[in-house]
């Protein structure tokens, strides 16, 4: 608990998307995972017997807040001393990205505060996020330090092998002849990358027909060969895989009961080598000058320029509470190629994002101070001849960086700077 407000706690949460609304049964989305994983953290993924041992709720980290979610934050809210609502509204929870101190506070104990002030700033101090079990059982971790790729073994439960797949998407239901879906496509290229062409047949369409399920069969055929148990069929059941986030690398691996309770914390991992991240927000009506994939300039204070992608465009808007007519925003993250050396050990830096809006390529161009308005609305520049000058009409184009381009004279052409 970092404060409470009006007797309420404010709880810290580890998780790298902030909180943007209550969340309730029904609902799904990136902030119910974080929720999901600090609840397993706390231990409220299962409930324990009369005799001290785990007991499966069926408690699933997948971003579905169902009932048995709802449960286990009703179980939290009770430890905490508050409403036993089963849901987690906005305010209670502040996300960090990972252990954290507090660098400075900004009110005072018994201290007035308003919605959008802060409170206090934190120094982070390692962020990570961990994996989790789909299943509940008797549960084998076969994933050991290092990289997941696509096909890996991740874990057994009751000695049938979880296959981990590389991809933001979720897997959960079965797939087999006539479904079709962005799920389907997953497995397809997993299955054509990893051999499993059906002869050459198999086409990555996100439709799972005859080529698709000779594919599956073939791969679990030779799954077989090191799991004797498992079923070799055409069908892809939704507990045969679990999805793996790009970029994973296993850390720490975590001591497993035994049975383990579906949610249980498998491992902490890391996503790669993925360097420093630029966070900021967009207007909604400027979501087009930054989607994802858009290669940007990223400007140092000491003026360095690196280069950047746009990793991650929330799907969900935020506003302003101090300032109801602001237009809302959408919170964006940049992934930096590198950074200057001399700003390595900094934890927080405020740069600047360059966007080429529009190219002008071969342009002549002046500085903008050499402009002169005419009487008739142009625009004229005052051009050196021999040992006089005369002005020269010009049509201007796009100004950028104090230099504005124009038509109308020739490149190499000296110019007078008022």
């Amino acid at each position: 608990m970092i404060a409470e407000i009006d007797a309420v706690p404010m709880v810290a949460f580890f998780g790298d998307k902030p909180m943007y609304r209550d969340v309730r049964q029904g609902d799904e989305g990136d902030d119910v995972v974080a929720i999901e994983q600090n609840l397993v953290a706390l231990g409220y993924h299962a409930t324990t017997d009369s005799d001290g041992d785990l007991v499966d709720t069926g408690f699933v980290v997948d971003g579905v807040f169902d009932a048995a979610t709802e449960d286990a934050v009703e179980r939290w809210q009770a430890d905490l001393g508050v409403a036993e609502t089963g849901e987690v509204n906005l305010g209670s929870v502040v996300m960090v990205p990972g252990p954290s101190s507090v660098a400075s506070t900004w009110t005072v104990v018994g201290g007035l505060v308003t919605p959008g002030v802060p409170i206090a700033t934190f120094l982070v101090e390692s962020a990570g996020s961990t994996f989790h079990a789909a299943h509940a059982g008797s549960i084998e971790l076969i994933a050991t330090s290092g990289p997941i790729a696509s096909g890996d073994v991740v874990y057994l439960v009751e000695d049938l092998p979880v296959v981990g797949i590389v991809t933001d998407e979720r897997f959960d239901r079965d797939l087999w002849w006539g479904s079709e879906g962005s799920d389907v496509e997953v497995l397809e290229t997993f299955l054509v990358g990893a051999g499993y062409d059906a002869g050459g047949d198999l086409v990555v369409d996100e439709i799972y027909d005859g080529f698709t399920a000779e594919a599956v069969e073939d791969w679990k055929d030779d799954l077989s060969d090191d799991y004797d148990d498992l079923v070799v069929e055409a069908t892809v059941r939704a507990d045969d895989l679990i999805a793996v986030p790009p970029g994973t690398t296993v850390e720490d691996i975590a001591e497993l009961p035994d049975p383990a309770p579906s949610g249980s914390t498998l491992f902490s991992y890391s996503l790669g080598d993925t360097g420093r991240v630029v966070r900021t927000s967009i207007d909604v009506s400027d979501q087009t000058t930054m989607p994802l994939g858009t290669l940007l300039d990223i400007e140092f204070p000491d003026g360095t320029i690196v280069a950047g992608t746009v990793a991650y465009v929330s799907s969900a808007t935020t506003s302003d509470p101090m300032d109801p007519t602001a237009e809302p925003q959408l919170e964006v993250e940049i992934t930096l190629d590198s950074i200057p050396d001399n700003v390595a050990d900094l934890t927080e830096l405020t740069v600047d994002i360059l966007i080429v809006d529009r190219l002008a390529a071969g342009a002549t161009v002046v500085p903008a101070s050499a402009l002169v308005a005419t009487g008739d609305g142009g625009f004229a520049v005052e051009v050196l001849s021999g040992t006089t000058t005369q002005f020269v009409a010009v049509t201007p184009g796009l100004f950028a960086d104090g230099f504005v381009e124009v038509d109308g004279i020739a490149a190499g052409t000296t110019v007078v700077v008022p």
